[in-house]
């Protein structure tokens, strides 16, 4: 949209620098899968290109959802991966109580994903039900309610 309407995108790149704006950011999935039971639907162009893009937004990797997709002007802030993982320690009794895949399954998955994001240390030591404890936390990240922007980026 920005490269279609260039002086909105100036109007957004400006939005962009001003941090109580970032505060308000939305992304990529929390468009997809949020708004739609609560508007009655959301329509993207149809061609392969977006069917790509739409496949990225829900199972990733979230790293190569393109700029089209989820325009983001500012760079990474420095302490983006912290500020996911202190959300998530956080909120863990309440995120594992809620899951459907129990609280060992989340406890496990977690600690593993938050060591690869913060030190890219793999973990193997998981229980079976850790993918979909993790999964079930993806899929109900809403940006901002939850983390900023790339906050969330790093964490799915």
């Amino acid at each position: 949209m920005r490269k279609e309407h260039p002086i909105i995108g100036q109007w957004f790149d400006a939005m962009e620098t001003r941090e109580c704006y970032r505060g308000t950011q939305s992304d990529f999935s929390t468009h997809a899968h949020d708004l739609p039971p609560q508007m009655g639907g959301c329509y993207f162009k149809y061609g392969s290109q977006y069917i790509e893009q739409s496949k990225l937004v829900d199972q990733g990797p979230f790293k190569d959802v393109t700029q089209e997709v989820n325009p983001v002007s500012y760079p990474e802030q420095p302490l983006s991966k912290e500020e996911a993982a202190y959300r998530v320690i956080k909120h863990r009794e309440a995120l594992g109580k809620v899951n459907p895949y129990g609280q060992t399954a989340f406890d496990s998955g977690m600690r593993a994903a938050l060591t690869h994001m913060l030190t890219d240390r793999k973990c193997s030591n998981i229980n079976k039900n850790s993918p979909l404890a993790l999964r079930y936390v993806r899929d109900r990240i809403s940006v901002p309610r939850d983390m900023n922007i790339w906050s969330a980026k790093r964490l799915r």
